[in-house]
């Protein structure tokens, strides 16, 4: 956003919100209640992922349902194709 007064949302959500009206459509896109929320759609976890003989750390947006295995295979997957395009030094 580059100004207060502009709102952004999805389309699917605001145009679903447009059936109430389009003050309920535009209240909808202020209150960003559309977006994700912690704990209930995702949980974020610290990752590190090694590339070469150098560590990168960051937060991994995991869903809530998730179990630990399919954490690791998702991890995996994403040091495999981080390795592809990563250049640390």
């Amino acid at each position: 956003m580059t100004a207060p007064e502009i709102l952004t949302c999805d389309n699917d959500s605001f145009i679903g919100e447009l059936d109430k009206g389009l003050d309920a459509a535009i209240d909808l896109a202020k209150s960003f209640d559309y977006l994700p929320n912690e704990g209930r759609d995702f949980v974020l976890r610290d990752v590190k992922v090694r590339f070469g003989g150098n560590t990168v750390a960051l937060k991994a947006m995991i869903p809530p349902s998730t179990t630990e295995d399919t954490e690791s295979d998702l991890v995996e997957v994403f040091h495999m194709d981080g390795g592809r395009f990563a250049v640390i030094k």
